[in-house]
């Protein structure tokens, strides 16, 4: 039942909203089928911290046709894939956190192989400055955007 709710309150949020964020990029390949599946992709047990500049935000659009953003942060090494949160959802907290290209930001996630590929996916990233933030999964892996807790 709370599955529908959330279906129809994302549903009627999209048709009222307008259209979609202009050239936002389709990165392919898929990274996995469902957004359901994004609970299972965080594991605390292997969180670190990487810092790096915003080089790139894309939107990655799922099998099930949910899209998720993700930006790549170039690090003193190399390009991190960064596996974000549901575009909606960064849609609607983006007053918390300016993600721009060019931006310097610290995120905490662990990495993970989405369809054969590595990526960091976040559980909290905050700005150069250090003045804002942005929670996306607590210590158990469950993303924040499924409810059950204020996001500051």
């Amino acid at each position: 039942m709370f599955a529908i709710v959330l279906l129809l309150v994302s549903l009627v949020h999209d048709a009222f909203s307008g259209p979609p964020p202009a050239a936002v990029p389709v990165a392919d390949p898929v990274p996995y089928e469902s957004v359901t599946e994004s609970e299972r992709l965080y594991h605390d047990d292997r969180a670190q911290t990487i810092r790096g500049v915003i080089q790139e935000i894309n939107t990655i659009t799922l099998k099930d046709n949910a899209r998720f953003s993700q930006l790549s942060l170039h690090t003193d090494d190399r390009v991190v894939p960064v596996h974000l949160g549901p575009s909606w959802f960064m849609v609607e907290n983006r007053h918390l956190l300016e993600l721009d290209v060019g931006r310097e930001v610290e995120v905490r996630g662990s990495f993970e192989t989405l369809a054969g590929q590595p990526v960091f996916v976040a559980a909290q990233i905050t700005n150069d400055r250090r003045d804002q933030a942005m929670r996306l999964r607590r210590a158990d892996g469950m993303p924040v955007w499924v409810g059950g807790e204020y996001i500051p």
